[in-house]
């Protein structure tokens, strides 16, 4: 996850490219959350960036208790983010991350001891938005080799239809299990 802040667009006399859907389309491929904090200016010019981070845009009025506003978006971004990304676990070298699924026990009221699968997709675009779904950090790892240079991914993050269903959950509980085929979407049609 991160936290743009800003102070008002950016600036068309700098390098280009350099505008807001400049910035948007560049987190349209990024796999890191991101929020938009906009100090004195109107928080919508930034919706489209946060919006393509699968975050949130605030704003700050220079006329309100700047700390006092500060603190409560920070506090608001940690209780969405709270409960919707999980470590992976330490593995042996050679692991296979194509045999990782992640259950959740709790998502539905009416059932609250039933353990739901989420699927894996490839990445935070890949998220259907209705689906319960989750995806790596570094989204192109599927096996051993991890993804580019060999890097292996650090995060499991919930989608954030998932992690809306997850925050709506009275007492959900999340297990990690190890050795399994993952669970995965089906391709894209």
């Amino acid at each position: 996850m991160q936290i743009l802040i800003t102070g008002g667009p950016p600036s068309s006399d700098a390098c280009q490219p350099n505008s807001v859907n400049d910035c948007a389309n560049s987190l349209a491929f990024s796999s890191t959350k991101t929020y938009v904090i906009a100090f004195g200016t109107d928080k919508s010019i930034f919706d489209p960036v946060a919006a393509a981070g699968g975050g949130e845009a605030f704003g700050i009025d220079i006329r309100d208790m700047m700390t006092d506003r500060l603190g409560e978006i920070i506090k608001q971004i940690r209780d969405d983010e709270t409960g919707c990304e999980w470590a992976v676990p330490p593995t042996a070298p050679g692991f296979d991350y194509g045999k990782l699924n992640v259950k959740v026990t709790g998502l539905f009221s009416d059932m609250p001891l039933v353990s739901t699968v989420l699927t894996k997709v490839k990445n935070r675009q890949a998220c259907d938005g209705n689906s319960l779904e989750w995806y790596y950090d570094n989204g192109s790892a599927s096996s051993t080799n991890g993804g580019p240079g060999g890097v292996h991914p650090t995060r499991i993050i919930a989608c954030n239809a998932t992690c809306k269903r997850i925050h709506q959950s009275v007492a959900p509980s999340t297990k990690i299990s190890l050795g399994c085929q993952t669970i995965t979407a089906p391709p894209a049609k």
